[in-house]
């Protein structure tokens, strides 16, 4: 039998799946994050290696037929993880993260996309295969609403009570926990570049009621929805014959930031629809690997993936 080895990467964590040409999802594996602009070269190539060799397991490798690694800003370490791996370089592909993220949410061609992980960016493609991307632009520049934007917006907010710049929050206590240190100026010290993993912290809060954290996250919602609505006006598919859906890590803060997302949308888009992903963007990698090796996919393949991905053995 034949296999596929998929990995969907990002500042947070990498996730692998190992599965048959028929959209069987034999094998999972999660592990920390593998785009080198969070977590450095050294630790997402290791983390890249790790996922395959884990989800490869007691397989034997002359069944593997493509392995597809999309992970941001990996192209640049591609020959040492080939050399690494061991496997024949022509089964293994390097991709961003654009279209399996896109692939994963609608499971199809065209539509639209905005992926909110540690990272964010929309992505839209029409039915004549025209393309649009807004956003993208890395920590540094700024990922409006990712878990990386949420995470400094909160620190800001702390930051700016002590200052007596901004309102009092419940965010301060919650982040000095975190960081294990009593007084603000502490955070000086401690705080490192890289601060998603802060995003559920802010979740938590907001939903307690506070209402700095609320605001962050509505306004992570509203920045996401400005992406896509851009990607939607300008391909000029505001249209019933489109999906449009909001994925990645921040997509599972559930309708306190789903919601405010879709209602902003809306308000610009009445037509198109708005629609819940389909699969994580692991799948979507996955079925870059299946396209790679001309395996089409059908509704069975798809109504596999489905019935067996949360089913598959994890790592």
């Amino acid at each position: 039998m034949k296999y596929l080895i998929a990995v969907d990467g990002g500042g947070t964590k990498t996730e692998a799946v190992l599965a048959t040409c028929g959209g069987h999802v034999l094998r999972t594996a999660i592990t920390t994050g593998s785009n080198p602009l969070y977590v450095g070269e050294e630790k997402a190539i290791q983390a890249v290696i790790g996922s395959v060799m884990t989800t490869l397991g007691d397989t034997d490798p002359e069944g593997i037929c493509r392995i597809v690694i999309a992970v941001p800003g990996i192209r640049g370490c591609r020959d040492r993880i080939v050399h690494e791996l061991g496997l024949p370089r022509e089964i293994i592909s390097f991709h961003p993260d654009d279209f399996s993220a896109f692939w994963g949410a609608l499971a199809k061609d065209h539509g639209v996309v905005t992926l909110a992980g540690t990272g964010s960016f929309a992505i839209g493609v029409s039915l004549t295969g025209q393309r649009e991307t807004v956003g993208g632009w890395g920590p540094v520049i700024g990922d409006v609403g990712s878990g990386h934007w949420i995470g400094t917006k909160a620190l800001e907010a702390v930051a700016r009570e002590f200052d007596q710049l901004g309102p009092k929050t419940a965010l301060t206590e919650k982040i000095l926990r975190h960081y294990r240190v009593e007084k603000v100026e502490q955070l000086r010290s401690s705080v490192t570049p890289g601060v998603a993993y802060l995003a559920p912290l802010v979740k938590e809060t907001a939903e307690e009621g506070d209402d700095v954290a609320l605001s962050i996250v509505r306004s992570a919602a509203s920045g996401l929805a400005e992406m896509a609505v851009a990607v939607v006006e300008r391909l000029g598919i505001d249209d019933k014959f489109y999906d449009l859906a909001l994925t990645g890590g921040i997509s599972k803060f559930g309708e306190i930031l789903v919601g405010v997302f879709e209602e902003h949308v809306r308000r610009s888009c009445q037509e198109i629809n708005i629609v819940r992903p389909r699969f994580q963007p692991v799948i979507g990698t996955l079925l870059m690997a299946m396209r790679e090796t001309g395996i089409p996919w059908t509704e069975e393949t798809l109504g596999n993936l489905e019935a067996s991905y949360r089913g598959g053995k994890q790592c």
